[in-house]
């Protein structure tokens, strides 16, 4: 990376070329001559790129302008290492790809059922190709390095974007610091809780922006986990034109989450006329295979949307009450259950042990299958507490 003083100097040549050529322009005003700075270098954008930093905090509505006439395909890589902040991580940590490439990881066997499964269309995902190696490389190096995410399926699809547009080694960078920086990591962990958390607020923002689509949904049983699972999972990554979806991704790390929720309402909004014509089955068909006939104006949709995240503590804190609900529900449940049992048992007479004619052994009766359940759910409560 160029030093902030060294860009500083970039930028002051600029401006008394600019001078020369008889443009006024004042130095204390920032915003005219970067955008002019940014125009004049017809999207240039290794100059860009060394600059970065200084360029997203002098200016980010223009850069924000910029990343979305799209990153030249060429240097998108390198782009998404500088705008995710992997290339500092990969500095950081040199080494230490290479060093858990070598060593064996648990998940290889599901990594090898599920490689042939990745882009299948994609030429360079061709059967015991280089594509289908750099993606088990990345995915293995990275249940190595997280052990508590190790591998889930969605992730393979992030991973197969991520090689396409990079070496092994700058991919695993990339992807971690998604996981880690991005805090995408909940969408793979146990559960799924981030997954979990995105499908709710996705249901909220339907309502709020798409009222009528909403209703619609409502009344034919139709939620947002049943279609938009396999959207946030793979970040647009699943059935989708691969071009659009690294469009979407250009915008996505520069932005955060919050893109991922505009492009899925842009989704809506622009078949929302289709889909209100439509009852559950041809609805879940329409949507399955409506993000492979999306082109770029979906991206024009999704910037239609307000700023999102002044949402997120509402419907966040909501998600939170709720869900404490329906534990605190399945435990009182659970406990319920165990009491009957209790004191069914208690209120049966003992019952002698049986005794085979013609030997001395005893055949002891065996707990029953509720037995078995509630002492296993009793002693997973004990062990949490």
């Amino acid at each position: 990376m160029i030093s902030g003083k060294k860009i500083e100097a970039q930028y002051r040549q600029y401006l008394q070329i600019k001078q020369l050529q008889k443009k006024t322009l004042k130095d204390s005003d920032l915003s005219l001559p970067l955008i002019s700075f940014l125009k004049s270098t017809k999207i240039d954008w290794k100059n860009h790129l060394e600059m970065w930093d200084f360029l997203v905090t002098k200016n980010p509505l223009q850069v924000a302008q910029l990343v979305r006439r799209g990153i030249p395909s060429e240097i998108r890589g390198e782009a998404w290492k500088v705008i995710t902040g992997a290339n500092l991580l990969k500095f950081k940590n040199q080494g230490v790809y290479e060093l858990l490439l070598k060593k064996k990881s648990d998940v290889e066997e599901y990594l090898f059922r599920d490689i042939d499964r990745t882009f299948p269309g994609h030429k360079f995902f061709k059967k015991d190709g280089n594509g289908q190696q750099a993606l088990f490389n990345v995915l293995k190096v990275f249940s190595l390095l997280d052990h508590d995410v190790g591998y889930c399926q969605g992730m393979s699809y992030l991973t197969g974007v991520l090689v396409t547009q990079l070496s092994e080694p700058d991919a695993f960078w990339v992807l971690t610091s998604l996981l880690k920086s991005y805090n995408f990591r909940g969408l793979f962990l146990n559960e799924l809780p981030l997954l979990n958390l995105y499908l709710y607020r996705f249901s909220y923002l339907i309502t709020h922006f798409l009222p009528n689509l909403a209703s619609h949904f409502y009344l034919h049983g139709i939620k947002p986990l049943f279609y938009s699972s396999e959207w946030f999972s793979t970040l647009f990554s699943y059935n989708m034109d691969f071009e659009l979806t690294c469009r979407i991704w250009d915008i996505l790390f520069l932005e955060g989450e919050d893109y991922l929720f505009k492009v899925g309402l842009a989704i809506l909004k622009i078949s929302e006329i289709e889909l209100l014509a439509l009852e559950f089955e041809d609805i879940m068909l329409f949507l399955k295979n409506r993000t492979l006939s999306l082109d770029l104006n979906v991206l024009k949709v999704a910037d239609s949307f307000p700023n999102l995240s002044i949402f997120w503590q509402f419907i966040d804190k909501k998600y939170e009450e709720e869900n404490s609900h329906k534990l605190d529900c399945w435990n009182n449940y659970n406990n319920n259950q165990l009491q009957q049992q209790q004191q069914q048992k208690q209120s049966q007479p003992p019952q002698k042990p049986l005794r085979l004619s013609g030997q001395g052994g005893v055949i002891s009766r065996k707990k029953s299958s509720l037995e078995e359940s509630g002492y296993m759910f009793y002693s997973a409560v004990v062990a949490k507490t």
